[in-house]
């Protein structure tokens, strides 16, 4: 897990259990800051002052669900989190539907609850995974045929 090593880490989820629960299996696997909040009202707050690499949060909250909190995240750049990965709990059931609202809220990975370390440290690498191939994706100006530029779009 040499990927996961010293990687800042804030979950984001209204049941402290499973914040804590999380805090305890991240701090296990790696030698990473995770700090635990329980709204995106108050991700977005530390996410003022302080930059993780990586953000874990729920998809059933109120108000605010993960995937307007993942939204709001990535087309917002006070946040700095357009490229960075994000990983989405649920104790639904996957579906195509679910599925797809997920990729187009912008969320990199997906787990289940009851969470299992192993299974979070495999989906924890592939949001990293997934958020690295964008960092080397041209601007979508140059994409759609626009004015090329030599410089690649980055948090």
């Amino acid at each position: 897990m040499p990927s996961l090593q010293n990687l800042p880490v804030l979950v984001v989820d209204d049941n402290r259990h499973t914040c804590q629960l999380l805090k305890t299996i991240l701090k296990a696997i790696t030698e990473s800051e995770v700090r635990e909040c329980a709204s995106p009202e108050e991700a977005f707050d530390i996410l003022e002052m302080w930059r993780p690499s990586m953000i874990i949060t729920d998809l059933n909250m109120s108000p605010m669900d993960g995937l307007r909190f993942t939204r709001e995240l990535r087309k917002n750049p006070l946040y700095h989190f357009r490229l960075k990965p994000v990983l989405l709990m649920t104790a639904e059931t996957p579906n195509q539907e679910l599925v797809q609202k997920v990729k187009s809220a912008g969320v990199d990975s997906m787990i289940t609850k009851p969470i299992v370390p192993e299974t979070l440290v495999g989906r924890m690498e592939w949001a990293l995974k997934a958020a690295r191939a964008r960092v080397g994706k041209p601007s979508p100006k140059a994409a759609a045929g626009g004015p090329r530029k030599s410089v690649w779009m980055i948090d």
